[in-house]
């Protein structure tokens, strides 16, 4: 259970809507991979320096904003 818990896409929630704000992975047609960063439908791809386990709760609220 704690596994589960701690590899949630989640990372943290949003201050202003209480909404989630979680990774998301997505297959390209190249068949890479490409890492976005999710709050209420919208999507901010990550940058290709920061690599997805390194994103906290400051990366990703400031790739939002």
């Amino acid at each position: 259970m704690e596994w589960a818990v701690s590899n949630l896409p989640i990372i943290t929630y949003h201050p202003e809507d209480s909404r989630a704000v979680g990774i998301r992975r997505q297959r390209t047609k190249s068949k890479g991979w490409k890492a976005f960063v999710v709050h209420a439908g919208v999507k901010k791809e990550l940058p290709k320096d920061i690599k997805v386990k390194d994103v906290d709760e400051a990366i990703a609220l400031s790739l939002l904003d």
